[in-house]
């Protein structure tokens, strides 16, 4: 078991070594082309500045130097054509990896074996060793390539001279080739485990900011979750309050629904058609509508004698009726004056105070007129009369939904804001659905 457990490491270790993973694969072929860009570019003005040496140093002769003029301008022919090759490929992006990487390959490829016949066509080939180990020894250091690719390549190239190095070296320099060509192997296969420990380090980051990043994510949603409860909760508490102190003064059990989804469409029509822009932003409409259902909120204080009275009110009664809204605001200073949210907790209370006062100022309990009086009790005014005029109340009949939209607009100007008459009168068609949706 033991023996098996060994075998098996090392064949992990062979392969995490040897064999990177897709993603890896793709990471160096976007290293190496971007780097072949830079190289092609630095190797062809190299060529170019070898060819200028070559004609000015030989211009009598060029004889002696035609291989090196003829390989260098097929050197740079071939980095012509890789450099476009890389420009394509970014530019297309391609994502196969091979082909990102093939630039490289085929320049490096080409142009090795390009030196090497050169030089071999020149007898020199010790020039034509040393040439060659750099080349590896640069390569194995500016790229990250596959190691085996590298070493069976440079063992061919190498093994072939070792006839001409044991002619001028003997077995001195047949040792010293071998021991350069072990030494360039290492660092090849060093430098391709050390992209690979720093790619495994990267990916484990990766993978703890993905999981970090999915605990938070799912924390937030369970936050969120609770908070959408918790808000649901206070939505139904404030709806159920609301229709609690509705019921002594109506039959009606649906009141609060439907006001506040008139008051929900009226606010929106009017942004649509860009009145008011300024104050009705989309929060401001949300609060409008969870304030609407506490509008009489102030009538838990009112007698049942005077809400549910069929007659008309006496004077004494009526002014006993009006506090209702002072009383309202009182509430609310008490209930939510400890709320963090100011923008809500001023709604509500614009809502409770001003929702009786009128447009030419004969409302209560302020006398308010015109714009002093806040946009949302304006809104919440036409919502709540109109309700109270289709709905059956102790002291009356529900008029006709016609009538009822003829006594709204008739009342343009001087109860109500004429600028959102008009705009109720323009969803006629969403008011009724709401009735017919919230129907008692």
């Amino acid at each position: 078991m033991a023996e098996i457990k060994i075998i098996e490491r090392a064949l992990n270790c062979i392969r995490d070594y040897m064999f990177m993973p897709y993603e890896f694969r793709c990471k160096i072929a976007d290293i190496n082309l971007n780097r072949t860009v830079y190289t092609l570019i630095v190797t062809t003005i190299l060529s170019f500045l070898g060819l200028v040496i070559f004609f000015v140093t030989n211009i009598r002769n060029l004889f002696p130097v035609r291989f090196h003029i003829v390989f260098l301008s097929i050197y740079i022919g071939i980095a012509a054509f890789c450099m476009v090759a890389s420009l394509l490929i970014k530019k297309y992006k391609i994502k196969n990896y091979i082909l990102r990487q093939m630039p490289f390959y085929l320049a490096f490829s080409l142009g090795i074996i390009d030196c090497l016949i050169s030089l071999h066509l020149q007898g020199d080939f010790f020039t034509e060793l040393m040439v060659l180990i750099m080349m590896f020894i640069i390569v194995s250091i500016v790229f990250t390539v596959h190691p085996v690719c590298f070493i069976v390549f440079m063992a061919f190239s190498i093994f072939r001279t070792i006839a001409h190095v044991e002619n001028f070296f003997g077995a001195s320099g047949v040792f010293s080739t071998i021991i350069v060509f072990v030494t360039i192997a290492f660092l090849v296969i060093y430098k391709w485990a050390n992209s690979k420990r720093l790619f495994i380090k990267e990916q484990n980051i990766e993978f703890y900011k993905e999981a970090l990043k999915s605990e938070v994510d799912r924390q937030m949603d369970e936050i969120i979750s609770q908070h959408k409860k918790l808000m649901d909760m206070q939505d139904n508490a404030i709806i159920g309050l609301s229709n609690l102190v509705e019921n002594r003064d109506s039959e009606t059990g649906s009141h609060v629904r439907r006001t506040s989804a008139y008051v929900e469409a009226l606010a929106k029509q009017v942004r649509q058609d860009n009145f008011y822009n300024n104050i009705l932003t989309d929060r401001y409409i949300e609060y409008l509508t969870k304030a609407a259902p506490l509008h009489d909120i102030g009538k838990i204080i009112v007698a049942d004698n005077i809400l549910k009275k069929k007659g008309k009110l006496t004077e004494d009664e009526f002014t006993l009726m009006k506090c209702h809204t002072l009383e309202g605001a009182r509430i609310v200073d008490e209930v939510f004056g400890s709320s963090e949210n100011d923008e809500y907790v001023e709604i509500v209370k614009e809502i409770v105070l001003c929702h009786h006062e009128k447009w030419d100022g004969s409302g209560y309990p302020a006398g308010l007129k015109c714009n002093e009086i806040p946009l949302s009790a304006r809104i919440m005014a036409i919502a709540d009369v109109f309700d109270a005029l289709v709905s059956p109340r102790c002291y009356k009949e529900p008029f006709p939904v016609e009538t009822s939209f003829e006594i709204i607009k008739a009342s343009s100007g001087t109860h109500f804001d004429p600028i959102l008459v008009t705009e109720f009168q323009r969803i006629k068609s969403q008011i009724v659905d709401i009735m017919t949706k919230y129907s008692d």
